[in-house]
C-alpha cells in the first residue's frame, strides 16, 4: 500500500508539471470599479457589486501551500492567487481582517464580523453559519507518521493511538463526532502538528496531501512518512456569510470563469514543480545513476545477505550442539539434585533420630526424678506391713490402708510412662492442640528436677500468671482461653523440652541464688501466638550467638550435648509453618517461638 501511495504522489506532481509554470499574471485589486464583461451577472448582480463594493475576508494566518502572511505582512499561498483573480472576475476590493489564529477566525465569523472566509472545507457545524461556494480545490486527505511506523489503513487503526490536530480544522471535528476513542493533542499549524508527530509527542496527524508534502519538504523532517489515505477528501471552498445570498451566486460564477490553465499555474507555482518544454537529459542521466545505485545496494545487499545467512546457519548448528549438551547436562544435574535430595532426607532423619535419643535420655533422667520419691514411699509401706507382721499387729485393715496407698503410687509411676511413651511416638499428620497445655505437661515432667536444682519456672499467659511453681496437678485451669495451634504436639513437646533443658543447663552453670524460667504466651497481630522463653542464666555471647541453631554446634562438654537440639527446634518449628529467635535481655537469654493460630478448638478443650 505504501508504494502505491508513494506512485500516486508522483504522477499527481508529475500531473502538474505539464502545465505552464508562469504566474497568472492578475493582480489582487482593492479598487475596482467594475466587474469582468467575460461573466455574464445579472442585473441585481451588478447592482449588488456597485453598491457593496468592498468585502471584509478572513483567513487562516498560517496555513501553507494554501495562505499565510510573510514576513512582510503580504497574504500569500494558493487561495492568495485564487482571490486575485476573483477580485478581478468579480470587481470587488478586499478589506483582510487579521486573526492570530484559524480558532479565533472561526470565531469572529460566527459573530457574523467576516463576509468570506478564504478557503476551508465545508462540515455540518460551519453550515450553520456560512454558505459555501463550489470547490475550487481538490485534495486526498493523507495521515503522516515516523517513517519506523506501520502503514494506516483508515482512521480505525488510531484507536487508543494520539493524533495531532489544528484545532477546529475538519479532522478535529470528524474525530470529537466520530471516533472519541481517539485521543487528540492540539497544534496551533499544521508545521507544530508535524513536529509533534516527528519528536514521537504524537502517533500521526492528518491533513491535505498538497500541505503534508509541502510542509514534510519545506521542514526538512526526513523521519516523516505519508503513510495511509484518510478516506475523507478535501474539497476546499468559500466560505460565505448566511445572508449573502448575491454574493455566494457572483462568487460562485467567478469561480467557474477560472480556467484549467490557470488554476495549474497556481498549483505548480507552490509545490515548486518546474515545466520542461523537451527531455532534461541531465535529469534522465541522474535517474539512471540513481537506479543503478539502488540497483547495486540491492545487489550488495543479497550477497551480504547471503554471507550472513551461511553464518546464522553454522551458528545455528553450533546451538543447536549446545542445546543438546546442555539437556544432557540438566539430565545428569536432576539426578544428582535426587540423589543429595535423598541425602539430605536421610541426614534429616538421623538427625531427627539422634534428636530423640537425646530426648529420651533427658526424659529417662527426669522420670528416674519423679520415681526415686514414690519407689521410696512404696518401700516404706511395704516395710511397715512386713514390721506390723513380726510384731503380731498386723491387722486387715493395715493391709487394706497400705495396699491402697501403694496402687496409688504405682498408678501415679504409670501416668509417668504414659507420658513418656506419648512423647516418643511420631505425629503422622498436623492437628489442633492447646499451647500452654502441652507447655505444661512438658514443665510438669522436669518439676521434679526443676525443684532439686532449686530453679523456680512460672508460665504467664495473656498477663496472667496461671501457675508459679508448675506442677501435675495444674490441668484444670483455663488453658489461657483455650489458644490453640496447628502443629505437631509430640513435636512440639520436643521444642519446647529442649529450650528447658538448656535454661537449666545454663542456670547450673551459674552462681546464682535467685534461679528462674519464665514462659509466656502473648497474641500479635490477632493472628499470630508468641511463646517467650527467658531465664536469668546471662544469655549467649555475640561469639557464638550466629551458630546456635547450626547442627552440631553445642558449647556443651561431650557428655551433655552433641549440638543437635536447638538445629532440630527450628526444623520443626518449620515444618509447623512457624519460626524462631532469640534474644539477650539484661540478666539472661530470651527464645521466642512465633505461630500462627487457629479458629478450630483443640480437642478436649471446652
Amino acid at each position: 500500500m505504501r508504494f502505491h501511495l508513494y506512485i500516486f504522489i508522483s504522477i499527481s506532481f508529475l500531473f502538474y508539471s505539464t502545465a505552464l509554470a508562469h504566474n497568472t499574471g492578475h493582480d489582487l485589486y482593492y479598487h475596482v470599479d467594475n466587474p469582468s464583461a467575460s461573466i455574464s451577472y445579472s442585473a441585481a448582480e451588478i447592482e449588488y457589486i456597485k453598491q457593496k463594493r468592498e468585502i471584509v475576508m478572513c483567513t487562516d494566518p498560517d496555513w501553507m501551500p494554501y495562505e499565510k502572511f510573510d514576513s512582510h505582512d503580504t497574504y500569500i499561498g494558493v487561495s492568495a492567487d485564487y482571490h486575485k483573480l476573483l477580485s478581478h472576475l468579480t470587481g470587488l476590493s478586499y478589506t483582510m481582517y487579521r486573526t492570530k489564529n484559524w480558532p479565533e477566525t472561526l470565531e469572529v465569523a460566527q459573530e457574523g464580523k467576516c463576509d468570506i472566509l478564504s478557503i476551508l472545507n465545508q462540515t455540518p457545524e460551519r453550515d450553520k453559519y456560512l454558505d459555501f461556494t463550489v470547490p475550487y480545490i481538490k485534495s486526498p486527505s493523507v495521515f503522516v507518521t515516523r517513517e519506523s511506523d506501520k502503514f494506516i489503513n483508515g482512521i480505525d487503526d488510531l484507536n487508543g493511538k494520539t493524533l495531532a490536530v489544528v484545532k477546529g480544522y475538519m479532522i478535529d471535528e470528524i474525530i470529537k463526532s466520530k471516533h472519541p476513542d481517539i485521543n487528540r493533542i492540539y497544534a496551533d499549524n499544521i508545521v507544530q502538528a508535524l513536529n509533534l508527530v516527528s519528536r514521537g509527542k504524537a502517533f500521526a496527524t492528518a491533513g491535505s496531501l498538497l500541505e503534508m508534502s509541502y510542509n514534510i519538504r519545506q521542514q526538512g523532517m526526513l523521519n516523516l512518512k505519508i503513510t495511509g489515505d484518510a478516506k475523507f477528501g478535501y474539497e476546499l471552498k468559500v466560505g460565505v456569510k448566511k445572508g449573502e445570498d448575491i454574493l455566494l451566486s457572483v462568487l460562485n460564477k467567478a469561480l467557474s470563469n477560472i480556467t484549467k490553465e490557470e488554476k495549474d499555474q497556481i498549483l505548480n507555482k507552490w509545490i515548486s514543480i518546474k515545466y520542461q518544454s523537451s527531455y532534461d537529459y541531465g535529469l534522465i542521466i541522474k535517474i539512471l545513476a540513481g537506479f543503478t545505485a539502488v540497483f547495486l545496494i540491492i545487489l550488495g545487499k543479497m550477497i551480504l545477505t547471503g554471507k550472513y545467512n551461511k553464518k546464522l546457519l553454522a551458528l545455528n548448528n553450533e546451538l543447536e550442539s549446545a542445546k543438546k549438551t546442555l539437556e544432557e547436562v540438566n539430565k545428569n544435574l536432576e539426578e544428582k539434585v535426587a540423589e543429595e535430595t535423598l541425602k539430605r532426607v536421610g541426614n534429616e532423619r538421623l538427625l531427627m533420630q539422634q534428636s530423640k535419643l537425646a530426648a529420651m535420655g533427658d526424659m529417662i533422667g527426669a522420670i528416674a526424678h519423679q520415681w526415686r520419691q514414690p519407689l521410696s514411699a512404696a518401700g516404706m509401706l511395704v516395710q511397715d506391713i512386713e514390721d506390723a507382721y513380726h510384731s503380731d499387729t498386723l491387722t486387715e485393715s493395715l493391709i487394706s490402708e497400705n495396699v491402697e496407698k501403694t496402687m496409688k503410687i504405682i498408678l501415679q509411676m504409670s501416668d509417668t510412662i504414659n507420658d513418656f511413651s506419648n512423647f516418643l511416638k511420631p505425629d503422622k499428620s498436623k492437628e489442633h492442640f492447646v499451647l500452654c497445655r502441652a507447655i505444661t505437661e512438658v514443665a510438669s515432667m522436669f518439676a521434679p528436677q526443676l525443684k532439686n536444682q532449686e530453679i523456680k519456672i512460672s508460665l504467664v499467659c495473656i498477663s496472667k500468671e496461671l501457675d508459679v511453681h508448675v506442677s501435675p496437678d495444674t490441668y484444670g485451669f483455663d488453658c489461657c482461653e483455650n489458644i490453640s495451634v496447628e502443629g505437631y504436639p509430640n513435636e512440639f513437646r520436643h521444642v519446647i523440652m529442649n529450650i528447658i533443658k538448656n535454661a537449666m543447663d545454663a542456670l547450673n552453670q551459674q552462681e546464682i541464688s535467685d534461679k528462674h524460667i519464665q514462659i509466656r504466651l502473648y497474641i500479635e497481630n490477632e493472628r499470630d501466638c508468641i511463646i517467650k522463653i527467658q531465664d536469668n542464666a546471662g544469655g549467649i555471647s555475640d561469639e557464638i550467638a550466629p551458630r546456635i541453631f547450626e547442627p552440631y554446634f553445642s558449647t556443651k562438654k561431650d557428655e551433655n550435648g552433641v549440638g543437635i537440639g536447638l538445629y532440630m527446634t527450628r526444623q520443626i518449628l518449620i515444618n509447623m509453618d512457624g519460626d524462631i529467635w532469640f534474644e539477650n535481655t539484661e540478666d539472661g537469654a530470651a527464645f521466642f517461638i512465633k505461630l500462627q493460630l487457629t479458629d478450630k478448638p483443640a480437642e478436649g478443650c471446652d
